[in-house]
């Protein structure tokens, strides 16, 4: 029997690419829940998602899309994330220090402008603050382009 295939955690591109002053990475909750983000010093964009993994092939459907702007919220809406039956295999990569490090690699883009490798961060990613601070906002908002309210 193949062992299954453990992704979850934080992933991203700027372990293994150069990066300048953006950053663009993926998440994996171990409760089927995830995001994908990007970032850069003035916009950060959140979109989330709910995932499946089957024999190294990889589901995903999204559900919210947050863009901050200056770290301020500034819309929600539906996420368009729509991946479905991309393998995904997990890889040993050099970072950007020449370290062999574990990374996850997809046999298509996730998204239009991403490349389809990722450098492993941490385990858990509510253990930084930014993104603790953003949980609940991430996982309890509606979907709504109004949000002053």
């Amino acid at each position: 029997m193949k062992p299954v295939l453990d992704i979850t955690g934080y992933w991203a591109q700027n372990v293994i690419f150069h990066a300048d002053y953006e950053e663009e990475g993926i998440v994996f909750v171990s409760d089927g829940t995830g995001f994908l983000f990007w970032n850069n010093l003035f916009v950060e964009t959140i979109d989330y998602f709910r995932w499946s993994l089957d024999d190294d092939k990889i589901s995903m459907t999204g559900v919210k899309q947050f863009t901050f702007r200056e770290d301020k919220l500034s819309e929600v809406k539906l996420s368009k994330v729509n991946v479905k039956d991309v393998e995904v295999k997990r890889v040993k990569r050099k970072n950007l220090n020449d370290e062999e490090v574990d990374a996850i690699e997809f046999s298509e883009s996730l998204t239009m402008f991403s490349d389809s490798r990722y450098g492993f961060v941490r385990k858990d990613v509510w253990e930084i603050d930014h993104y603790r601070n953003l949980k609940e906002l991430i996982l309890n908002a509606s979907v709504t382009n109004d949000v002053g309210t």
